[in-house]
């Protein structure tokens, strides 16, 4: 997964897309679900720790599972982040800001849990897209595993960075995303930024 924080550059364009389309996505509540699938890693690795885990199993290992699934993200993560975003609202918001309605708060909190999870499904090893149904790996959306080009690239660069093989494909996506991503974030923080003290509620209320 890139960095957590990295997330909020996909939650900021949607929220640029849906004022051009005449849509007012509630933009606390993309951040934050944005942000929200990784609190499961977390609490996973500390039940891990806690030897409450089966070492075999691929959740276990990467520490993802109900959140970064698509069924997970639009019902369990939403919820909880739109309780997150209520709390926001009522310790955070500028003066004459009103939280909407909770229809708005679960269609854009839905929209930021999701781009999570598919952002990440773009270049992790493992994704579980697919649970409660099955806890089978899902690898479709990764570049560079699915054409003759995309594989050759990637034994190419297995060879050239002395990477384990099947590693490539993974390795350069993550490059990829990360290559958006990141100057995307120094890019809004830049043309966002107000007064330093005000960045983060500029962010998540005032874009």
């Amino acid at each position: 997964m890139p960095f957590t924080p990295l997330h909020y550059a996909v939650a900021y364009a949607m929220r640029k897309a849906g004022k051009k389309a005449g849509l007012d996505l509630d933009m606390p509540s993309l951040a934050v679900g944005s942000f929200t699938p990784d609190l499961e890693t977390l609490i996973l690795i500390i039940i891990d720790k806690m030897g409450y885990l089966p070492s075999d199993a691929p959740y276990a290992q990467c520490h993802r599972l109900v959140l970064h699934s698509i069924f997970g993200s639009l019902t369990v993560g939403s919820l909880i982040t739109m309780l997150v975003v209520m709390a926001l609202y009522r310790l955070m918001a500028p003066e004459g800001v009103e939280m909407p309605g909770l229809r708005d708060l679960y269609v854009a909190s839905a929209l930021g849990n999701l781009s999570h999870v598919l952002l990440d499904a773009v270049h992790h090893t493992y994704n579980p897209l697919l649970f409660p149904f099955t806890t089978a790996n899902v690898l479709a959306l990764v570049p560079f595993r699915h054409s003759p080009l995309g594989l050759a690239i990637s034994y190419w660069f297995e060879h050239v960075a002395r990477l384990p093989r099947g590693c490539g494909s993974f390795f350069l996506s993550g490059l990829l995303v990360y290559s958006i991503v990141a100057p995307a974030n120094i890019y809004i923080i830049v043309r966002e930024r107000d007064a330093g003290r005000r960045i983060i509620t500029r962010l998540l209320f005032e874009v």
